[in-house]
């Protein structure tokens, strides 16, 4: 993809796009760029397990456990706020 210029111009807004959001529950987009046609995104990392793995571990989820886990990632779509 690093060939199509429509695709790197596509990250390079969403990544200065996400750049400029600050939540405790959106992972921080640090740089992002392109080096020798290899176009790279730096973001903040984040100890801890994905969504994706808890689903392979633990499968289909209780409502109550499902609602806990998705909550925060809510909060993070629907209230980011810009740093000062």
């Amino acid at each position: 993809m690093a060939g199509d210029p429509q695709f790197l111009d596509r990250l390079g807004r969403e990544a200065k796009t996400a750049a400029r959001l600050s939540h405790p529950h959106v992972v921080g987009v640090l740089d992002q760029g392109e080096d020798d046609r290899v176009a790279y995104l730096v973001m903040e990392y984040i100890k801890g397990h994905t969504l994706r793995d808890v689903l392979k571990e633990r499968g289909a989820l209780p409502p109550r456990l499902a609602l806990a886990l998705i909550d925060p990632v809510v909060e993070g779509l629907g209230r980011p706020t810009r740093p000062a």
